[in-house]
């Protein structure tokens, strides 16, 4: 999936500083390795020698003439709107200077259009014109991750533009996460800086990440604004449980199986349990008050249909003239990791006339990857944990074996307790 994002663009622009901050954490063995959480990304006016170098990109039309851009582009494309057709309409690519192919062509009403090619330098440029002329022109440079607007007679740099704010924890800590939860630790978990621990009635676990310490342990993010922290994780994590629901030992298979050691059938089963997210990595970007909608979409590589499913979504406000009326922070990435369990357990009829736990395989491997598509939709991949392959038949005989071989070895259950008295999910 193709992720683009940006910084919002108003009139005024604030002129940012940029920070990148690493929270480290040392581990048992001195290592240090933790959480990282940057922004890199800042704002420049344009140079006369940048504005010189880019004034190539835009149309081809004398807008002295008092050409309306609109109306010219309408009467060659509305014929159809199958982008495929209009790429190879040789009219409207001879309107744009340097233009190698067109991406994608908007209506945003009848006064308002965009137009978004790729340039023969590979360079990406996005038009947006009104009947009274072009109302900005953004170049975005893959070479140096920079994009280089004009709007309203002002030019700006962004520089590190796809960066973005970036949240991330490391490989070691979150190992030591895992680990904790396990040992059954989770005030500790609570104590590490930079996160915060969330549990639900049903006690599934989630791990986000605290914004507010985070940027609070940035001297420099002191001329940052704390609304420019994202607002909609929750959206996007009830999203990811509605998708990929949490649950604890769900049960696989149950059968009766022959135990030689009681020369008596017994009670077998295997359990699954995904009821713990720990966010892992994120990226995202801030858009303020007076955003165009066709901005957004730019920025995050969808249409803008798409952006308006996102922000009604949230409960975003925009307005007719297609700009948004609050300020609202979009994820263009979120990254999760869950702790897999697969149980086999065996119903014990010589000491607890219950299930014990006797086979337990877990691992952190498991992944959920999200991003915005062209529709808008937040689509998740999963990446499945390997427990899950191990198959039930495996588990069921292990499971059966093992308990036989205590009973024998030991003329009693010695080595096996309950399922929900040790090695608890």
């Amino acid at each position: 999936m193709k992720k683009r994002i940006c910084l919002l663009l108003t009139t005024l622009i604030t002129i940012l500083s940029c920070f990148s901050t690493r929270i480290l954490l040392a581990d048992e063995n001195g290592i240090e390795d933790g959480i990282i959480f940057t922004y890199n990304s800042k704002t420049i006016h344009q140079t006369a020698s940048q504005m010189e170098k880019y004034d190539k990109y835009g149309m081809n039309v004398d807008v002295n003439n008092q050409y309306n851009i609109v109306e010219m582009i309408k009467n060659e494309t509305t014929v159809t709107n199958d982008i495929s057709k209009i790429t190879k309409n040789n009219t409207v690519e001879k309107m744009l200077k340097n233009c190698k192919e067109i991406k994608e062509i908007t209506y945003l009403d009848d006064n308002n259009i965009v137009v978004e090619y790729y340039a023969d330098d590979g360079k990406e440029v996005c038009l947006w014109y009104g009947t009274d002329g072009l109302k900005q022109k953004l170049v975005y440079d893959s070479n140096n991750d920079s994009i280089y607007i004009e709007e309203n007679s002002s030019a700006y740099v962004i520089t590190h533009f796809r960066e973005g704010y970036h949240f991330e924890i490391s490989d070691t800590l979150l190992n030591r996460i895992y680990n904790l939860i396990d040992e059954g630790k989770l005030d500790e978990v609570r104590l590490i800086k930079g996160l915060k621990v969330i549990t639900d009635s049903d006690g599934n676990i989630v791990i986000e990440p605290d914004y507010d310490m985070l940027m609070s342990n940035s001297t420099e993010a002191m001329a940052i604004s704390s609304s420019t922290v994202p607002q909609n994780d929750t959206q996007l994590l009830n999203h990811l449980k509605s998708k990929f629901p949490m649950y604890t030992n769900r049960v696989k298979t149950n059968q009766q199986l022959m135990c030689s050691a009681l020369n008596s059938s017994v009670a077998v089963k295997v359990t699954e349990t995904r009821n713990t997210y720990a966010k892992v990595s994120a990226d995202w970007r801030s858009f303020a008050v007076g955003t165009a909608l066709t901005v957004i979409g730019y920025a995050l590589g969808i249409n803008v249909a798409g952006v308006q499913t996102i922000l009604d979504a949230l409960g975003i406000a925009y307005s007719a003239a297609q700009t948004i009326s609050e300020t609202v922070r979009l994820s263009s990435s979120a990254n999760y990791s869950y702790n897999a369990t697969k149980r086999g357990c065996v119903y014990d009829k010589t000491v607890f006339n219950g299930y014990v736990l006797v086979v337990r395989h877990a691992n952190k491997s498991g992944r959920f990857s999200g991003g915005y598509l062209n529709t808008g939709e937040f689509n998740w991949v999963h990446q499945s944990s390997s427990v899950y392959s191990i198959s039930d038949s495996n588990v069921l005989n292990n499971a059966l074996t093992n308990y036989n071989n205590d009973l024998l070895t030991n003329n009693n259950l010695c080595t096996y307790r309950p399922e929900y008295e040790q090695w608890s999910d």
